[in-house]
């Protein structure tokens, strides 16, 4: 991939990654105080439960993906966490996490090693399949 291309599209990526982080953590601040219990059907998970689980994937495919960067995960996946502000700040960990794997990827030219392939033009491509 050519410096050009990483010094391009990295900040857009890279900012786009933020905000979507930035985004999540809003939706968080505008729960109701008892928002987080919340449950779109009998059985579904909480809307606690989908954030907690959002930041385990995230450091879970870090773990997968960028071993050497990677931040030890939840011990669970599916948490029904009750405090926004340990959920938004495991979001925000998590987020960095990710971002500083994916610009750290991108610029060494290193590919993710289990889930993804580079999002820039000029990466090489290698299919994926789900086993």
């Amino acid at each position: 991939m050519t410096p050009t291309t990483v010094d391009t599209l990295l900040p857009a990526i890279l900012d786009s990654w933020d905000r979507n982080n930035r985004i999540l953590v809003n939706l968080i601040r505008a729960l109701p105080p008892d928002g987080l219990e919340a449950r779109a059907m009998a059985g579904s998970p909480s809307v606690a439960e989908m954030f907690t689980h959002i930041i385990y994937v995230r450091l879970i495919f870090l773990s997968e993906d960028a071993p050497d960067l990677a931040l030890n995960p939840p011990p669970r996946e599916w948490v029904d966490e009750t405090d926004p502000e340990r959920i938004t700040a495991g979001l925000d960990e998590s987020a960095l996490a990710v971002r500083n794997a994916m610009e750290d990827r991108l610029r060494s030219g290193k590919p993710m090693q289990v889930h993804y392939d580079h999002p820039l033009p000029g990466a090489p491509f290698k299919p994926r399949c789900w086993a």
